[in-house]
């Protein structure tokens, strides 16, 4: 299995070339919200960049964005450059720690792992209305992200064993996706999407990865929702002979949405490979938590 070559990193620019036939007087608008038109706001995966706090098993919390820079429309077409940006914080042991369900000192070290990436996703707006109706969508994206891992004020032998993933299984990647939203009637939405994170730096050779949701607009503020997704570590064996690994989520919640953005509050259960230098401890879990997201 082969790395992402570097070749990949010339088709954000190739996208974003396309651009250029765009008006500049309407065809253009700034700053229009979230980097996708088929967020991931509501996704299983704990990669989703979307603030918010989880209190159990592990108390952890997220603060992050992900916004398009602008929306440029291209005859039936619509390409949106973005970016994203996610800082998490998680204890390493189970459990709470005091009163409130807030990272603190207590439940062994403190870890994090910072992401970033930058995206070119581009949506066939017209073909989408006309195949699926008003609420379709269908849209591919190309993203070029880096993920490190990392403990604060304590020492953590993340890969303690020949065989364990290193260093948190981050490094250079580049994310192709593709996402369809369907509606199933009035009030409920279907999506799907399939993704590949392709690796040219770090433990893992490529993540690929799908998930599915269904939404339903049950009344005003109230949209009870459930989602799945699942994706498979392909390492590097010449790396600690590492081997594989692999992450499945199940999400259930009711999205808030209102002025100021979508207040998620859900529970989700986890099995698989855990995330930053958790990496390596594999685990059933059910949590609970809450996410909110500014669009």
């Amino acid at each position: 299995m082969r790395r992402a070559l570097p070749v990949v990193l010339l088709l954000p620019a190739l996208l974003a070339a396309t651009a250029t036939s765009a008006r500049a007087d309407d065809g253009v608008t700034w700053m229009p919200g979230n980097s996708r038109e088929i967020p991931k706001t509501a996704s299983a995966s704990r990669d989703a960049p979307v603030s918010g706090l989880v209190f159990a098993p592990r108390v952890s919390a997220k603060g992050a964005a992900d916004f398009a820079f602008a929306k440029i429309d291209l005859d039936g077409f619509a390409l949106r450059p973005g970016i994203y940006a996610a800082f998490e914080l998680e204890h390493a042991d189970p459990g709470l720690n005091g009163p409130l369900p807030l990272p603190g000192e207590g439940k062994g070290p403190m870890l994090w792992r910072g992401m970033f990436g930058f995206s070119f996703a581009l949506s066939a707006e017209h073909l989408a209305r006309r195949w699926f109706g008003a609420r379709g969508a269908i849209e591919i994206a190309v993203t070029v992200g880096h993920e490190s891992d990392h403990v604060t004020g304590a020492s953590f032998n993340d890969a303690p064993d020949r065989g364990d993933i290193v260093d948190g299984g981050g490094g250079n990647f580049v994310l192709y996706d593709l996402a369809v939203r369907v509606p199933l009637g009035a009030h409920v939405d279907a999506w799907g999407r399939v993704e590949d994170r392709a690796y040219w730096l770090g433990p893992i050779l490529h993540a690929p990865g799908a998930e599915l949701g269904v939404r339903w607009y049950a009344a005003p503020h109230f949209e009870p929702l459930v989602s799945v997704f699942g994706e498979r570590l392909l390492v590097d064996p010449n790396i600690n002979a590492a081997k594989d690994g692999g992450f499945a989520g199940l999400l259930a919640g009711v999205g808030l949405p209102g002025a100021l953005g979508e207040l998620l509050p859900y529970s989700a259960l986890d099995v698989g490979n855990g995330k930053g230098l958790l990496i390596n401890r594999r685990e059933l879990t059910l949590g609970i938590g809450v996410r909110y997201a500014p669009f």
